[in-house]
């Protein structure tokens, strides 16, 4: 036999695999090797791979063909034998014990219990408290919704209330009042309060004959107020707003001028730089101080208005301009045409 290459160490399958596999025997084939020679190589060398296959079919043709290979038998190897696990003796359960018919468990029932019982409680008392929070603010709107429909009721009455009778006003007051007490504190709701309260105050000093019904704050402008300035005036009840944000009620006659009821501020605030504004109609308020000689029949302020103290350092509108400016429109009107188009034309 020739000499084997020592640098090529074939080692043949075992005889288990019978056939070569199509793939590997086309690859072979494609490659030049007769197809009888790489079936051979392929079932000798188990189907490992193309390779293999070849090395074995140029080994052969250089040193002749391998002995076929020999079966090695394989040792079984034997299981060890384990000694027997000891016995384990449970311990009996007395007879006259309770539960002496099953085995104790590990698992605490008892404890699962106390556990899912005590979530309960806890899901129980969030329900409670989401639910008074919920009782609390519908009370807070059932509450707002009856103020403001006392506010509503009530605004008509302080217009009316300087021609009202004396003991329906009084009603009226003590009405609002007793509503204060129970529902809470109300802003809007008090200053009404406020105003009624000096309307009635005002109509029962009018009733008594009260000369001075406001002599402790305006001791000079009180007198010429009640006593009236000539026959067949009529009484003007005046609500002014001074500029700190307090109210004040007035009754004067109809025939006094503006610049009087300006005095009477005046002496009141201590400071005779300011102006009055008309605020009967909120949206339409507007600048007096051109109007000072005007009487209060003349102004419209009969039977009742509303004024408000401005400061003159307060002053939010430019209504002269300064010397050597004037005012120019912020752009031109526009003009229309007789087609609706805009321009001359």
């Amino acid at each position: 036999m020739a000499e084997t290459n020592p640098r090529l160490v074939i080692r043949p399958g075992t005889g288990s695999v019978t056939q070569a596999d199509d793939t590997l025997l086309a690859a072979m084939m494609s490659m030049g090797f007769p197809e009888e020679e790489a079936r051979d190589a392929l079932i000798k060398t188990g189907n490992r791979n193309v390779q293999n296959a070849i090395d074995l079919v140029m080994a052969q043709r250089e040193n002749g063909p391998l002995p076929p290979p020999v079966a090695v038998p394989v040792p079984v190897q034997q299981p060890v034998q384990q000694p027997p696990a000891p016995a384990v003796e449970v311990p009996a359960v007395p007879s006259g014990e309770a539960g002496a018919d099953k085995l104790k468990s590990s698992y605490d029932t008892d404890g699962r219990a106390q556990h899912a019982l005590k979530e309960q409680e806890e899901l129980a008392k969030q329900v409670r408290k989401e639910q008074a929070a919920k009782k609390v603010a519908a009370n807070k709107i059932k509450l707002q919704l009856e103020q403001d429909k006392m506010i509503r009721r009530m605004k008509p009455m302080v217009r009316k209330a300087p021609t009202m009778d004396p003991k329906a006003l009084g009603e009226i007051v003590t009405e609002v009042r007793e509503f204060l007490k129970t529902s809470g504190p109300n802003d809007e709701l008090s200053t009404i309060a406020g105003d009624l309260s000096a309307a009635l105050a005002a109509l029962q000093s009018g009733e008594a004959g009260a000369a001075q019904p406001a002599a402790a704050a305006a001791p000079a402008a009180a007198p010429a107020a009640a006593q009236g300035g000539g026959a067949g005036g009529v009484d003007c009840m005046l609500r002014v707003r001074m500029d700190d944000g307090s109210q004040v009620t007035e009754k004067f006659r109809s025939e006094q001028t503006l610049q009087e009821v300006h005095d009477w501020v005046a002496q009141r605030r201590g400071d005779p730089s300011f102006s009055l504004l008309d605020t009967t109609i909120p949206s339409q308020r507007r600048d007096l101080t051109s109007e000072l000689s005007s009487s209060l029949a003349a102004l419209g302020f009969v039977p009742n208005a509303s004024l408000t103290v401005q400061a003159a350092d307060k002053k939010d509108m430019v209504s002269v301009a300064p010397e050597g400016a004037t005012f120019h429109p912020a752009r031109p009107p526009m003009q229309f045409g007789p087609r609706g188009g805009l321009g001359g034309r």
